[in-house]
């Protein structure tokens, strides 16, 4: 809400602050106007926050919703807030398309939910003791943003990049399957956050105190059969000499980012 005496700024005076040229980065949220420029450069996702620079954040935030239930994102807000809009009218606001509508369907009699927007489960003990390998639709779920729409998954197309940009190529699922020998592995994936109230419990206070995981349970971990092409076969093959640097240096020179349709990474 507004300040008394605090300063005043048209939505055109927040759009020249858009981080370019070695700007500011100024956003709005409500009739609130940030300067997150420090914050910008200390943040992991500061590439988002700059999408949303010289702008309202929160088409963004409806996409990484978890934005809402934070309970630490108000107060680092508020040490950003440098004034309000003169010109802003809540009756502006129309009602934005949920990006979270065409969510999958999901078998949630499995799973403890967390979360809706975005889906965040765990899995129940019951059904983690039912078999040696977790099923697939009762795998904990673990999102940051909506499930990416993808209509053909057997077209869609895998971009491999080195990190300059200087090289890429992209493959789609089915040549890769077709391209590459098949395997199958059978791992434990586990979130990090797992067991989250067990070691507040033994340890005290950690980083999910407070939020919706707190009561993370024994359910974000499964046995899962995976199946597929191994990487270093595909990446020996896009990326001849880079493999051959690797495997003849005298110490790691070069590791692997992924980064989802959803953008996250």
């Amino acid at each position: 809400l507004e300040k008394p005496q605090e300063k005043k700024f048209t939505r055109n005076q927040v759009a020249q602050r858009d981080g370019t040229a070695g700007k500011e980065i100024w956003v709005t949220y409500k009739d609130g106007v940030y300067d997150v420029t420090r914050f910008a450069s200390e943040h992991p996702g500061a590439g988002f926050i700059r999408k949303a620079a010289g702008s309202d954040v929160e088409p963004f935030w409806n996409v990484w919703a978890y934005h809402y239930s934070s309970p630490k994102l108000k107060g680092f807000l508020e040490k950003t807030r440098i004034g309000s809009l003169s010109d802003y009218d809540s009756s502006d606001e129309a009602e934005a398309h949920d990006p979270y509508e065409d969510e999958p369907l999901r078998k949630e009699s499995l799973h403890t939910i967390f979360e809706r927007k975005p889906f965040n489960t765990e899995t129940l003990p019951s059904v983690l003791n039912e078999s040696y390998l977790t099923p697939v639709d009762a795998l904990y779920i673990r999102n940051h943003a909506p499930v990416p729409e993808i209509e053909d998954s057997a077209d869609h197309e895998v971009v491999f990049s080195l990190d300059d940009e200087t090289k890429e190529k992209s493959i789609s699922v089915k040549k890769l399957l077709d391209s590459f020998r098949n395997v199958s592995v059978v791992s434990i994936i586990q979130c990090a956050g797992n067991r989250a109230s067990k070691d507040a419990e033994m340890n005290g206070t950690n980083g999910f105190a407070g939020t919706i995981f707190e009561k993370i349970q024994d359910g974000m971990v499964g046995n899962i059969l995976w199946e597929g092409v191994r990487l270093s076969s595909v990446l020996k093959e896009v990326f001849p000499n880079e493999c051959a640097e690797e495997e003849i240096a005298d110490k790691e020179k070069w590791h692997v980012v992924f980064e989802g349709e959803d953008e996250y990474y």
